[in-house]
């Protein structure tokens, strides 16, 4: 069982009730991926793991959001004294988030706190939500990594809810789950489009062949975008687990990924113009009933397109897509549990994706899945030892 660590900005609800997954529905039938359609299935359980308003925006390749978080320009830490405008000496003082100045609320100057913008990449923090990364690091309270876009976060139920419109949260095991909202820097909120979802208390949603969509999350081309997910595949299907730039699902111009694709049982990131330029693994690195950390990376600045696995580059191939994007999907087809699930605009680079590996691996004790080199692997999944 997967054991979760509570957000830093977040208490989450407890709910002592079973846990429950809903049955298993036929595959749906849909497009053929005719580039991932070769090998059988997979009997290998090679680095496995048993598993323990609306808000939307527009956001270019380099990651810039309508949605009232501008970046911060400062990286200058706290000052031990801070100070305030006053409109009077009978009123209270004023908070202002460009007086470069450190006062109210916030955690730099003139960003973090619930008044003012997200802190950028090196500013000092108390909590995630502090940053536009949604990654406040915990050895040394400065966010860390590049602006996280959308953020899914299965540890914190009261950011899913029973209902479309997003007003009733679940309150218990199992409970369905038509809108999940990103705590991300953009608030955009993942609706049902067919079925339903179902919360877990161990965290997460199951999602069998439960269709959610947030739209218009793009408005243009992107050339930098990395996807980090966290997923257990309970079944295998011809899944498109999720796509930005859904319903795109032809093989030229979508941005979509299989985990894996059953099949052919690879791994597929679908970032590509071609059908050549498609990323492939090797077959069988995932099995059924196994959780994963996955990455996908698209990265016009690294001219690379690239899939890692448990924190470890699983297939490659040069250059990078520069199609248009949209929506953004979830569970097209699929059979799968999604613990956590992000949308990072720019691309990391390999010290910024470390990073984010680690804190999934940390939030979610997968630890030792990382490769031992890799900075945050621990022998011990429960062990928060360094964690970010």
């Amino acid at each position: 069982m997967l054991r979760r660590r509570i957000p830093r900005w977040s208490a989450v609800a407890s709910v002592g009730l079973a846990s429950a997954c809903s049955p298993l529905l036929p595959q749906v039938e849909g497009t053929v991926d005719t580039g991932s359609t070769t090998g059988g299935p997979s009997s290998s359980t090679t680095g496995a793991s048993t598993p323990p308003e609306p808000t939307t925006g527009v956001a270019d390749s380099g990651g810039t959001t309508d949605d009232g978080h501008a970046s911060s320009s400062s990286s200058s830490p706290p000052s031990s004294s801070g100070s305030s405008s006053s409109t009077g000496s009978d009123t209270e003082a004023e908070i202002s988030c460009d007086n470069q100045i450190l006062d109210g609320n916030e955690t730099d100057i003139d960003c973090g706190g619930n008044t003012c913008d997200r802190c950028d990449e090196g500013s000092a923090c108390t909590q995630d939500i502090d940053c536009q990364s949604a990654l406040c690091n915990g050895s040394d309270s400065l966010c860390a990594g590049p602006p996280t876009l959308l953020w899914l976060d299965g540890g914190d139920p009261s950011q899913m809810f029973t209902d479309n419109a997003c007003t009733i949260a679940v309150a218990a095991d199992d409970d369905p789950v038509r809108c999940w909202r990103s705590r991300g820097q953009l608030a955009a909120e993942f609706v049902s489009s067919r079925g339903e979802g179902r919360y877990e208390i161990d965290g997460g949603v199951q999602l069998d062949d439960d269709l959610l969509v947030a739209s218009g999350v793009f408005g243009a081309n992107v050339a930098e975008v990395a996807v980090f997910v966290v997923a257990t595949e309970v079944a295998g299907t011809n899944s498109f687990d999720f796509n930005l730039n859904h319903p795109n699902t032809n093989n030229i111009g979508r941005y979509s990924c299989h985990l894996p694709w059953n099949t052919s049982r690879r791994i597929v990131w679908d970032a590509g113009n071609t059908e050549a330029a498609r990323v492939r693994t090797t077959p069988d690195l995932v099995d059924v009933g196994q959780t994963h950390i996955f990455g996908f990376v698209n990265s016009a600045a690294q001219g690379t397109r690239e899939i890692w696995l448990d924190g470890s580059s699983a297939a490659s191939g040069p250059g990078h897509s520069d199609a248009p994007a949209s929506n953004v999907s979830l569970g097209d087809r699929a059979n799968l549990h999604v613990f956590d699930f992000r949308v990072v605009q720019p691309a990391p680079n390999d010290a910024q994706r470390e990073i984010i590996e680690g804190d999934l691996a940390c939030r979610w004790d997968l630890r030792s899945l990382l490769d031992p080199a890799h900075p945050y692997y621990a022998a011990d999944d429960t062990d928060d030892t360094g964690c970010p």
